[in-house]
């Protein structure tokens, strides 16, 4: 009688048959004690981790700040394995941002420029118009101090943090406006998403860098309004030469649509900024 074929093991993971060394299903490694068990084995997995890691992560840092587009556009087109994926590329940013800068305001609004833009009837700074200056005085007997010192304990404590920890919602609004511009190069909504997360951790590293340099090298640590224009100079810079590369468009075309882009982008970052103030200061 003809023997019959060995079995094949099954997966760990999800149970199917294995014919090699990994999972023809889900990708799980096959189990072999005596050498994934040994200590030289797990130090070597650990180290190439890292290494796999900090590759990618490099990578992905160097392609947002040297080739505008570029992770989008190789997203578009199916490379994604060499490059970080964008949802924990722009976490992993935010997360240094958190650590470094702490208290930087470049994602909330001032509530002095929203009190006088109310008190003059302007709909720039604060475009709900919400009367900003009674909140201020209302919850500020409240807590028995004065209005200015309840301002920068409001920066401090609450719109600082909540900036940063609730900026990815500008996202979905962004890549909506993107759809916009240029849903006829791109049906699918999910580029744009790639796109607006890719935008905003470039926003956000060039705001890091920014504020590295100026703190560290110039021991500048007040920043005014002129440090705010150059960083969204350079984000209107970057959305030309990104909307060029991500969506495969000529520089005559790329240039008014990526200055409409970075108009979306600094449309919803100032509602948000506002948003985000309006609400440190009510739960205060």
């Amino acid at each position: 009688m003809t023997p019959h074929p060995p079995v094949a093991a099954p997966c760990v993971s999800c149970g199917a048959a294995l014919h090699g060394p990994f999972c023809h299903e889900c990708g799980e490694k096959a189990l072999h004690p005596g050498h994934d068990f040994s200590i030289r084995h797990f130090l070597e997995e650990t180290v190439e981790g890292f290494l796999h890691l900090d590759s990618r992560l490099l990578r992905s840092l160097r392609g947002l700040l040297t080739r505008p587009g570029f992770l989008t556009a190789e997203f578009i087109a199916g490379r994604r394995v060499p490059y970080m994926k964008p949802l924990p590329l722009f976490f992993v940013i935010a997360l240094i941002f958190y650590l470094f800068f702490p208290t930087a305001s470049a994602f909330f609004s001032n509530p002095g420029d929203m009190n006088r833009s109310y008190a003059n009837g302007g709909r720039i700074a604060n475009t709900f118009h919400v009367n900003t200056p009674g909140m201020i005085a209302a919850r500020a007997a409240a807590h028995h101090t004065d209005p200015d010192s309840f301002v920068v304990a409001v920066a401090r404590d609450h719109a600082a943090p909540k900036s940063k920890a609730w900026l990815f919602v500008i996202v979905p609004a962004w890549a909506l406006g993107l759809w916009a511009l240029f849903g006829w190069r791109q049906r699918w909504l999910v580029p744009h998403l790639v796109f607006a997360l890719h935008g905003l951790a470039f926003f956000m590293l060039a705001d890091l860098i920014g504020l590295g340099v100026a703190n560290g090298v110039f021991r500048l640590h007040q920043l005014g309004d002129d440090y705010l224009v150059v960083l969204l100079a350079a984000m209107t810079g970057w959305c030309v030469l990104a909307v060029r590369r991500a969506y495969g468009l000529r520089m005559v075309t790329a240039v008014p649509l990526g200055i409409a882009a970075s108009a979306v982008f600094f449309l919803a970052l100032d509602l948000y900024r506002q948003a985000i103030t309006i609400w440190a200061i009510w739960v205060s």
